[in-house]
C-alpha cells in the first residue's frame, strides 16, 4: 500500500497580529476591489522591517515563487510576480497606514493568512490556549501554513493556507475594547455608590 503523502507545512516568521478572526470565521464585506467571500479563519501579520528582510521572511517568499513556477512555469514568472500579473501574499504595512501602529512603521510587511477550518492555537511550551482573552491584536505569535496558488476567473497568484498558531508573547493591545480590570478600581465594602445628599439629576 502506498504511503499517504502529507501536505508540507511551513512556519512564518513572529509577527504582530491583527485581524484576527481565529476563534470563529469571519465574511469580509465586498468593497470595490474586493468580492464578499465565504467565512474563513483569518489572520494579518505585520513583520517589521528587521523581520521582513530575514532569512525566514526569505525561505517563505522562495517559498510562494517556487509554487507559482510549479503552477504557472518557470519561464518567464518572476517577470509576472515583479510586474503584478502574479499576485504574491504580502503587501507593504503601509497600505494599512491610516490604523497606526504597527502598520505605519518604514520597511514593514503583512501577510494574510487564512483557513476554511479551524486552527490549533497553543502557547509558547505548545499547550493548548482555550482562553479567547488570550489571542488579540497586538500580541505576538507565529504560524504554521500551507503555500497554494491559484488561477480563478484569469486571476492568478499564492495564498497561504492557516495551518496552526502559536502564540510567542504579548504586546500593546490595538484597537478594540479596553479590560474592565483596566477601566475601573477597586470599591471599598462600606462605599455602595450611594450619594443621599444629592436627588439631583443630571
Amino acid at each position: 500500500m502506498a504511503e499517504k503523502k502529507e501536505r508540507k507545512s511551513l512556519h512564518s516568521p513572529i509577527g504582530t497580529a491583527t485581524f484576527v478572526h481565529l476563534w470563529e470565521p469571519h465574511a469580509f464585506k465586498a468593497t470595490a476591489s474586493r468580492a464578499a467571500k465565504d467565512p474563513q479563519y483569518s489572520v494579518l501579520l505585520v513583520f517589521d522591517k528587521a523581520t521582513a528582510k530575514s532569512e525566514d521572511m526569505k525561505k517563505l517568499k522562495l517559498a510562494c515563487v517556487e509554487a507559482a513556477e510549479a503552477k504557472f512555469g518557470v519561464d518567464k514568472t518572476r517577470e509576472r510576480i515583479k510586474s503584478g500579473k502574479i499576485a504574491m501574499p504580502w503587501r507593504a504595512a503601509s497600505d494599512y497606514d491610516e490604523y497606526g501602529a504597527p502598520f505605519d512603521e518604514d520597511g514593514a510587511v503583512m501577510i494574510s493568512f487564512k483557513s476554511n477550518t479551524a486552527p490549533g492555537i497553543v502557547s509558547r511550551r505548545a499547550t493548548p490556549i482555550t482562553d479567547k482573552r488570550e489571542i488579540y491584536p497586538g500580541c505576538k505569535m507565529k504560524v504554521s501554513f500551507g503555500v497554494w496558488p491559484y488561477d480563478t476567473d484569469g486571476s492568478k497568484g499564492v495564498t497561504l493556507l492557516l495551518n496552526n498558531v502559536q502564540k510567542t508573547g504579548d504586546g500593546p493591545k490595538l484597537a478594540g475594547r479596553a479590560d474592565a480590570e483596566e477601566e475601573f478600581e477597586s470599591i471599598d465594602d462600606d462605599d455602595d455608590g450611594s450619594d443621599d445628599d444629592d436627588d439631583d439629576v443630571i
